[in-house]
């Protein structure tokens, strides 16, 4: 577990959860909360568009406990992808000032 991605365990179903954390404390707080947990640092994740799409993927056959976490993480990913084009558009204004400013003859 030490080294896998938070996307491949949450794309995991109960059996491999299962086979992957027998006899630990994973194990015990059981899939349900393990995907929970997962859905949670998923929203909490930088945006990722495969984040966005796995979690989706994953709302209508989840548990309500789950599901609540789920949407919350869509709504944290999908106001991280606004913010991202947001601040491309202001970074590409900026670069539009600056070459008028610099370089007047070649804006």
């Amino acid at each position: 577990l030490d080294d896998s991605e938070l996307l491949t365990l949450f794309l995991w179903d109960e059996q491999t959860f299962k086979n992957n954390t027998a006899g630990s404390a994973i194990y015990r707080i059981g899939y349900e909360r393990w995907q929970r947990n997962i859905s949670v640092a998923l929203g909490n994740a930088d945006f990722s568009a495969q984040i966005l799409e796995a979690l989706k993927g994953k709302v209508s056959n989840s548990s309500a406990l789950v599901k609540e976490h789920i949407e919350w993480a869509i709504k944290q990913q999908e106001g991280k992808r606004a913010l991202k084009a947001q601040n491309a558009d202001t970074l590409t204004n900026k670069l539009i000032r600056t070459v008028y400013k610099v370089l007047p003859r070649d804006a």
